[in-house]
Parts: C-alpha cells; sequence; structure tokens
C-alpha cells in the first residue's frame, strides 16, 4: 500500500475519484488499469492476423431498452482487413423511432445498404456470425450482451476477459472502454469522444452499423500505435499493489 500512495501522483485522476484517498478499491482499479495495459500489449503481439473479429453493435428503443430495433456488425482480421459489414434494421420495430434522448440516425448507414428482416432472422444470421468469429469486442459490450442474450443470441462459447490470464487461442469479449482507459490513462468515454481521441472522422453515429464501422477503426488504432515501453505506461505498470487485491471488474 505504501508504494501506492507514494505514486500517488502519478495515478490518473479517474482512479482517485471521489475522494482521493487510497483505499482497498483503488489498489483493485490500479490492478485492473495495468491488467488492461498488458491486455493491449499482449494482443497485438501474440494474437495472430488471421484471427476473426466480430464487433457488435445495436441500437434499443429510447422509451424500452429491452427491444432492440437495430443491429449492426463488422467483421475483420486482426490485421485490419474486412471480411463482412452488415445493418439490420428490425422490421416489426421500424416505427419505433429515437430523437428525444438518442439521435435517430436509423435510416442513415452509409457503408452499405441497410437490410430490413424480423428479428428472428436477424438473430439467426447473427449466430452464425458469432459462431465463425474468435473475438467479440464493442464500445459498452456489456449492455449489448445482455440485450442479445434476452433476444435469443447464444454466447456460451466466449467469456468475457477480466483480469484472467490471457489465452490468444481462446473465445473472449472485449470491452472497449478498458482499452480506452487502458491506452489514454483517462475514465472511458461515449464513442464520440474516443474518436476525436484517436482523430477519427465520424458521420452518423447512433446508427449500428455505422458504430460498428468505427468501433473496428477504433480498435485497430489501439493495436497499431500502443507502446508498451512507454514511459506513461511503465511508472504505472511499476506499482507496487499488495498481492492480496485483485482487480475490480466493471468499477466505471
Amino acid at each position: 500500500m505504501w508504494d501506492i500512495i507514494i505514486n500517488k501522483n502519478i495515478i490518473p485522476s479517474f482512479i482517485l475519484y471521489p475522494d482521493y484517498y487510497i483505499t482497498a478499491i483503488t489498489c483493485k482499479k490500479i490492478k485492473n488499469l495495468q491488467y488492461n495495459i498488458k491486455l493491449i500489449n499482449e494482443f497485438q503481439n501474440k494474437v495472430k492476423n488471421d484471427r476473426k473479429i466480430i464487433v457488435i453493435d445495436t441500437e434499443s428503443y429510447e422509451n424500452d431498452l429491452n427491444i432492440i430495433t437495430e443491429f449492426g456488425w463488422c467483421v475483420f482480421n486482426v490485421d485490419g482487413k474486412i471480411i463482412k459489414e452488415q445493418h439490420f434494421i428490425v422490421k416489426e420495430y421500424y416505427n419505433l423511432r429515437n430523437g428525444n434522448y438518442v439521435p435517430d440516425n436509423k435510416d442513415h448507414y452509409i457503408f452499405g445498404k441497410s437490410q430490413h428482416k424480423s428479428l428472428n432472422e436477424i438473430n439467426k444470421i447473427l449466430q452464425d456470425e458469432i459462431n465463425c468469429a474468435d473475438f467479440i469486442i464493442g464500445y459498452g459490450i456489456h449492455n449489448d450482451i445482455k440485450y442479445l442474450k434476452n433476444s435469443g443470441i447464444e454466447f456460451s462459447k466466449f467469456s468475457f476477459i477480466d483480469g484472467e490470464i490471457f489465452n490468444p487461442n481462446r473465445k473472449y469479449i472485449i470491452e472497449m472502454y478498458d482499452f480506452h482507459s487502458a491506452y489514454f490513462l483517462k475514465a472511458p468515454s461515449i464513442l464520440k469522444y474516443g474518436l476525436k481521441d484517436f482523430q477519427i472522422k465520424y458521420k452518423y453515429l447512433d446508427n449500428a452499423g455505422n458504430d460498428s464501422h468505427y468501433i473496428m477503426k477504433y480498435f485497430l488504432k489501439f493495436i497499431k500505435n500502443f507502446n508498451i515501453n512507454s514511459k506513461k505506461y511503465s511508472r504505472i505498470l511499476n506499482i507496487n499493489v499488495p498481492t492480496n487485491f485483485s482487480s475490480c471488474k466493471f468499477f466505471y
């Protein structure tokens, strides 16, 4: 604990917030940050270029978040080769429109042609894509997975990667919030600000198809630009956290 106290000035403020006291939760947050820094490096160096990643994004009706109105996904290899991009509008919910709390960009997919299909049809197509993927990534992916499970999608071959030893040959679900906080050493934020951090130009966010494309570009920026030997990461990794503390899951 003493090592954390004397290094308090280099610990990112979002870890110390709100009271700036060193507590057990602080230790868990630091452990989690260290883990995610190492995770980006391991993904960068251990995952083969031909492993298949699927970015999944959904849009829900703002007055009932359990109703998924759009599905979008982008399938690509670790080397950045795009295999497939798709945007589906749920036919039976087409007339449920957002606009009061979330922008309504359902009809503004810019990376192909939107398809209108029933929820059951979309579920079957998405399930086939998931079954062929090695990694699932997303921005706020925990919520997407929760709603997709409720919709009937099966994820039994995948596990969330939360503090465990990374095995590049296993199938994982990876949260982009974790990559963002580890790379930039700051609190994760909404996709728009993450894209701005990497100077990625965007149009019509809050369309599931567009978001999945931009998350793909965002993810590749992490993998291509990360340098674990940077001083800012070395200082965090060298903080000695007592061994009796495990990483803290979902602390943001």
